[in-house]
């Protein structure tokens, strides 16, 4: 598994405890295993990219599931 999708399971576990605003990125990085405290920002470069990512992260496969499946409804157009 990537070190960036490591930071993103271990934010979106984080955020899911203690809240948004309640994680440093520091905290993120140690419970992601990253030896170096600035890996977060070096891959997201803020908390808010960060949440975008964690977003698009869960959404991708689920909006993907979604179309599929209205795609194979019969009475799709």
């Amino acid at each position: 598994m990537s070190a960036r999708i490591r930071i993103l399971e271990a934010a979106e576990r984080r955020f899911a405890e203690d809240g948004i605003e309640a994680v440093s990125l520091r905290q993120i990085a140690a419970e992601s295993g990253q030896r170096n405290t600035s890996a977060v920002a070096y891959h997201f470069g803020s908390r808010s990219a960060l949440v975008a990512a964690v977003y698009e992260h869960r959404m991708t496969p689920i909006n993907a599931r979604r179309l599929d499946l209205r795609a194979s409804r019969p009475d799709h157009p």
